[in-house]
């Protein structure tokens, strides 16, 4: 906060600084070594999902991401260190490696971060999937934790969003094959005829027997 409050007064002008009610979730995160206006933090790197948070989102969410690593799901963690103006700059990047996105705020939805983002986005061109937490409408008073999971931006969801996120980037990033053919797609198959294939996802394979019409003339 202090670093916050001295970065606010160097700017002769109005700025607002939000920061959450309640302690800190964790304490894994090294505190901000610097500030520039319009400028995120790259916390983590990783692949297939970027999860874009501020505040005490950015603690469930590094929390999420630190779990989901031990089982092999490692995504890139952004703290979302202003909300306006965001970091062009940093979205570029994002948009290029074409990767899911999860954004979470602990705010009204409308009007808030995540539609800054895909507003943006939007001008891009970028057609991969992104998935926004926060508040859809009227927020109650009570108990954070209780708020939090009545409008899914608990630990818990935040989890569950990650990996399901994570394994539409998979689904979508297929390759299906026989010793008689070969076929990439980017999207779910139509099944007709019964065939058992080999599906690799990412570095395991998976058996199935799956019902089948590939658009895309095979052998057999």
């Amino acid at each position: 906060v202090h670093m916050l409050l001295k970065y606010a007064l160097s700017l002769n002008k109005p700025v607002a600084i939000r920061y959450p009610r309640g302690g800190d979730l964790i304490n894994t995160l090294e505190p901000l070594k610097d500030i520039k206006e319009g400028r995120w933090e790259l916390i983590s790197k990783g692949n297939k999902v970027c999860v874009i948070a501020g505040g005490r989102m950015l603690q469930h969410a590094k929390k999420a991401s630190d779990m989901l690593y031990e089982k092999g799901v490692n995504v890139d963690l952004i703290n979302a260190t202003f909300i306006k103006p965001i970091d062009e700059e940093m979205l570029d990047r994002i948009a290029q490696k074409e990767y899911n996105i999860l954004i979470i705020e602990d705010n009204m939805l409308q009007g808030g971060l995540g539609s800054a983002i895909t507003d943006y986005l939007s001008k891009t061109n970028f057609n991969k999937k992104v998935k926004c937490l926060g508040y859809e409408d009227f927020v109650h008073q009570g108990n954070l934790d209780i708020l939090y999971k009545m409008h899914k931006i608990d630990f818990g969801n935040i989890n569950k969003e990650i990996l399901t996120l994570y394994e539409f980037f998979s689904y979508t990033h297929l390759t299906l094959s026989t010793h008689d053919y070969s076929v990439n797609f980017a999207g779910p198959p139509v099944f007709k005829t019964k065939k058992k294939i080999r599906m690799c996802r990412g570095s395991t394979e998976h058996e199935y027997i799956l019902r089948t019409t590939i658009h895309t003339k095979v052998k057999g």
